[in-house]
């Protein structure tokens, strides 16, 4: 395994919400959310507050009534990852 891994917004989504993920990458993310190398940026908070605010209906991710801000905290606590800074420097 890797020295950890960085979710993007979408995998936060899917992985938080156990919405289906290819096998390699379930297990991946497991690994790290059991070694405590789980990690996620505020940066989804802002993606998410873009992507609901879309027209396209089906494309609008499904945060479980929680505005963005709070629908990451729960999503990040959920699957005890580790929030990084945008621009934090991890060498």
């Amino acid at each position: 395994m890797t020295s950890g891994v960085l979710l993007d917004s979408h995998a936060l989504l899917w992985y938080s919400g156990k919405s289906p993920l290819q096998l390699a990458a379930a297990l991946e993310i497991g690994r790290a959310e059991a070694a405590g190398k789980l990690f996620a940026s505020h940066i989804s908070i802002w993606e998410m507050g873009v992507a609901i605010t879309k027209k396209r209906i089906h494309l609008v991710p499904d945060l479980g009534g929680r505005t963005p801000p709070r629908w990451f905290f729960h999503a990040t606590a959920n699957v005890r990852a580790q929030v990084l800074p945008i621009g934090r420097n991890r060498r």
